[in-house]
């Protein structure tokens, strides 16, 4: 309200001013400077009134939408949603010549229960930014478990780039709301700040910490951390394609092959799986799944959908079906990965 007034008060002395100087042509000079000043203050404090008058208001959509996040809070993978978003991006990793690597601790549990919207928000901001400010060399999602008890977790998330970086100078404003870091960027790209302002207040609202460190010339790393329960029984068990490639030891021509195999293979199994048990016949469904394990181990797959395969032949026709879908859902997907992997490769 005292914002107000001022800027009013100045611009009703600027107007006042105006005339004063079409009257007096002796003192135009001086009252032209006066009313630059004038103009230049009243301009100055509207600007700061609107600016502090967004920021209110942004922080006060980010409070009200994670009041509500109880009622969004629901089982999630975390494993599928890195998946999602190395699907999304995987065209633009592509086109720019870079690599997207995710890494799992591998105790870390799968099925957390959260708010998986705003989670999937701040990785894709991070890892598109990431994408942005690097034009040789990778991406690096690390993803860690810390302070686990029997039911919670803190979640730990690593976003590393090989990208142009960010002056220490710069270091410490750019979760700042309308804060400008481009000194720290090269013109071609823009500017973060606002995003990552909003990525803050997404981590922070949720009980969350985030830290960036970064060097000039050398790259960028995000971490954060949010709390969460652990589920009591895992939504789904993919398979990545780091575990295809699992004993591959960096071989791109293995790597080649092995997926290769994965792609002309279990799509194969999996209509047979299909057809054995709509014909009935478990002696057929116990051959079929253990020459899909014996297969998968051969190609250093982990035991990712093992147990699924193992219950196949010893349970009921309606469970069966059930495991069945579910491991046509698994495996599907990993081929679609495997296709995808191996178009990299090819390259």
């Amino acid at each position: 309200m005292l914002v107000s007034f001022v800027t009013g008060a100045l611009l009703l002395i600027a107007i006042m001013l105006i005339g004063e100087v079409k009257d007096n042509g002796g003192i135009a000079k001086v009252y032209g400077a006066v009313l630059a000043v004038l103009i230049l203050l009243s301009i100055a404090a509207l600007a700061g009134c609107i600016i502090r008058r967004l920021r209110k208001q942004h922080r006060l959509t980010i409070q009200q939408d994670i009041s509500d996040r109880k009622t969004r809070e629901a089982a999630f993978s975390i494993r599928g949603m890195m998946q999602l978003i190395q699907t999304l991006f995987a065209e633009r990793v592509k086109s720019k010549g870079l690599s997207l690597q995710v890494i799992f601790d591998p105790i870390l549990p799968d099925t957390m229960i959260g708010d998986a919207t705003r989670l999937t928000q701040i990785l894709v901001n991070l890892i598109g930014n990431a994408l942005k400010y690097t034009e040789n060399g990778e991406i690096t999602v690390i993803v860690n478990g810390e302070h686990r008890t029997a039911t919670s977790i803190r979640l730990r998330c690593y976003i590393s780039d090989t990208g142009i970086g960010i002056s220490k100078e710069k270091l410490p404003y750019i979760f700042e709301h309308f804060k400008q870091t481009q000194e720290a960027m090269l013109p071609d790209y823009g500017d973060p700040g606002l995003g990552l302002a909003n990525v803050k207040d997404l981590v922070i609202l949720q009980d969350g910490d985030i830290t960036v460190d970064s060097e000039v010339g050398k790259g960028t790393t995000f971490s954060f951390s949010i709390p969460y329960h652990i589920a009591d029984e895992p939504l789904f068990r993919y398979i990545h394609p780091a575990y295809i490639r699992g004993v591959s030891k960096g071989d791109r021509q293995y790597e080649k092959t092995v997926t290769g195999q994965f792609i002309a293979l279990i799509p194969k199994r999996l209509i047979e799986l299909r057809e054995a048990l709509q014909a009935n016949d478990r002696h057929q469904l116990s051959l079929i799944a253990q020459d899909m394990k014996t297969s998968m181990a051969a190609m250093g797959v982990t035991g990712v959908v093992i147990e699924l395969l193992n219950e196949v032949s010893g349970v009921p026709l309606n469970e069966m079906e059930k495991k069945i879908a579910l491991i046509e859902e698994i495996c599907t997907a990993a081929v679609r990965e495997a296709v995808m992997f191996n178009e990299t490769l090819a390259e």
